[in-house]
């Protein structure tokens, strides 16, 4: 049904220019109501101010009469479903002095409309002035060659033309001088006046409102050089131009470098990935020899140990990337099978290699023998943040005498990590859909980690299957009516509840009692161990109505961030690993496993169960060179 409204909004003049994604979030806002014959739905003479909703015909008819335009009258017009009306009250420009200038009624003994006044569309989807601007610049955005390469995704682009600051300079103003050094680089987009160009043989260009400059100076350089200006640029008239600094692309986008992703790209390559039409086995399973020291942990489909790699590593190895010690997760291809759960693994698999964010666990490798797959995964030494939450004897005990619980300022930290690493996952359409203090590991400096992807999904509009952690569902997630990314921003707002207080917020020994307490978002426990602003922040982020919930109004997962609970976190330094994280694990050396439960098991995968047929060992190929 979504993807029909979808296509009644495309035909909607006032909507030209509005990409799917856009036009899915205006669906999603909208809300359904019932006439009955001869009911006025919109009422001739009344002000759009007061009046002031767009409609969409999903069942039934109306009769649009008494049409009086420019002084001529028009004879009653009959719309059906599909068809639409009242579009104008949504302009920027409809003042109150401005009335609706036909009567329309139900004519049918039962129509249902959808319905979305300007104020709610203001508020979940944005003022459409500003939804149609930021299409032209996302449009202009992708066809930059800087950032058309990194295949950035919707809400990725709308990152970006947000941090878009418009600024006025002056004639004469220099921008850049040749062969200086720029200590804040930035993009710059002409939106009126023009500037002089001057290169390093003389050759002078002018450029006009629309071009744009300053994208040299954001290509990565040379370790412990600074960015240089190879070209003088000058304001040629008063200029209004829109500045867009590096710092800020790196932030909105969660990167610590714009060709991270490509150094990644090289790496997998150079770590033995078979070329098609190669029949021999994988390159990476005969260079590279893994030694296991220890098991970290045991699942349903195996276990995870701490491995080392033999010192006859590839020469071509990335020092940047190099680690010698590494989390193998060692799955049998047999378990798998008859669970009926390879697309998941698939899925996973293809969700890590496309993610590249310091606050989720990288993928190294994969590769494949006769009984079993491996991910070999950075190893994150510092434990599970629910061992630091239950289990550590800690300095960080909540301040308020919780006997569980993290002071404040502790939690804030965490959980500024946890959103920064969901926030890169939903400028891809991913969804996380497990968050839990046991999905987020601790690194050597005490940042928090996401890890386990086993439910993360690529959702473009909704998705309907229910999975994660009961206490942490979304009410839409239970009952199964679609999720998106406000799912995980509920399980944030459980998170917080949960680092600060010790409790989470809904909490019963029956499943379907507690599903019932979440889905009226009635709290099992008290909320008196939260400041005013972790308080109000919670109870935005458990919004029971999910197109209410922060996040998922017109501002995405900007609102969050501005939110005031973080407005003393900086999350530019936050990213680059500059703030003292609350606890730093004691980690002896590379082999310290002390953070973790470690459990004993056999190094050889004794695991051998039925033999796979040849039909059965080509599923799992996709997961390795798919």
């Amino acid at each position: 049904m979504q993807n029909t409204i979808v296509g009644v909004l495309r035909k909607v003049p006032l909507f030209d220019g509005l990409d799917d994604t856009v036009l899915s979030r205006i669906v999603a806002a909208m809300s359904t109501q019932t006439f009955v014959q001869g009911q006025v739905i919109i009422q001739k003479g009344n002000v759009c101010q007061v009046d002031s909703s767009f409609y969409v015909i999903k069942t039934g008819q109306v009769r649009v009469q008494g049409i009086v335009m420019g002084g001529s009258k028009f004879l009653d017009q009959i719309l059906g479903p599909g068809e639409y009306f009242g579009e104008s009250a949504l302009k920027e420009d409809y003042y109150k002095d401005i009335k609706r200038n036909a009567t329309i009624v139900s004519e049918s003994k039962k129509t249902v409309l959808l319905s979305l006044s300007k104020a709610d569309f203001n508020e979940l989807v944005g003022s459409l002035g500003d939804l149609l601007k930021n299409a032209g610049e996302r449009r202009m955005l992708v066809a930059l060659p800087i950032f058309k390469r990194l295949h950035l995704g919707h809400d990725e682009l709308d990152a970006l033309t947000s941090r878009i600051v418009d600024s006025d300079f002056d004639l004469g103003h220099c921008f850049f001088m040749e062969n200086s050094v720029v200590k804040s680089p930035a993009l710059y987009f002409i939106r009126s006046g023009s500037v002089t160009v001057t290169t390093i043989v003389g050759r002078t260009t002018i450029l006009r409102e629309g071009a744009y400059f300053g994208d040299d100076m954001l290509y990565e350089k040379s370790e412990g050089s600074d960015h240089q200006s190879k070209e003088t640029i000058i304001a040629h008239a008063d200029c209004c131009i829109g500045v867009l600094k590096l710092d800020t692309i790196l932030q909105a986008l969660n990167r610590e470098s714009l060709l991270t992703g490509e150094s990644q790209l090289r790496l997998s390559v150079k770590w033995g990935e078979r070329r098609a039409g190669n029949n021999e086995s994988s390159g990476f399973e005969e260079k590279l020899k893994f030694k296991k020291h220890a098991m970290l942990g045991e699942g349903g489909f195996g276990k995870v140990w701490l491995v080392t790699v033999d010192e006859q590593e590839p020469n071509d190895f990335n020092d940047k990337n190099k680690r010698k010690m590494f989390a193998l997760k060692v799955q049998s291809k047999r378990m798998i099978l008859d669970r009926n759960v390879v697309e998941f693994m698939v899925r996973e698999k293809y969700i890590l290699e496309s993610l590249d964010s310091p606050f989720i666990m990288k993928l190294v490798h994969s590769f494949s023998d006769e009984n079993n797959i491996y991910l070999l995964n950075n190893f994150i030494p510092g434990g599970e943040l629910h061992t630091l939450l239950y289990e550590r004897d800690r300095q960080l005990i909540g301040a308020l005498g919780n006997q569980y619980g993290l002071h404040e300022r502790d939690a804030k930290f965490y959980a500024a990590g946890v959103l920064s690493g969901l926030s890169h996952m939903h400028t891809r359409n991913i969804l996380y859909r497990d968050l839990k203090p046991e999905n987020v590991l601790l690194d050597h400096r005490g940042y928090p980690v996401l890890v386990d992807l086993g439910f993360a999904k690529v959702v473009p509009m909704k998705t309907f299957t229910m999975c994660g952690t009961p206490s942490y569902l979304a009410p839409e997630v239970i009952t199964q009516r679609g999720h998106d990314k406000g799912a995980d921003h509920w399980s944030l707002g459980v998170l917080i509840f949960e680092l600060i207080t010790g409790t989470k917020p809904f909490s019963h020994k029956n499943t379907l009692k507690l599903f019932n307490i979440i889905c009226k978002g009635k709290f099992s426990s008290t909320t008196n161990g939260l400041s005013t602003e972790a308080k109000d922040l919670v109870y935005k982020l458990l919004m029971v109505q999910a197109k209410k919930r922060l996040g998922s109004l017109s501002g995405g997962n900007k609102d969050i961030y501005d939110h005031t609970w973080f407005e003393d976190i900086d999350f530019g330094r936050l990213l680059s690993r500059e703030i003292k994280s609350p606890w730093k694990p004691e980690v002896r050396d590379t082999f310290d496993v002390k953070n973790f439960g470690v459990f004993n098991g056999e190094a050889d995968e004794e695991e051998n169960n039925k033999p796979l047929c040849p039909e059965e060992h080509a599923m799992f190929e996709a997961i390795i060179w798919g």
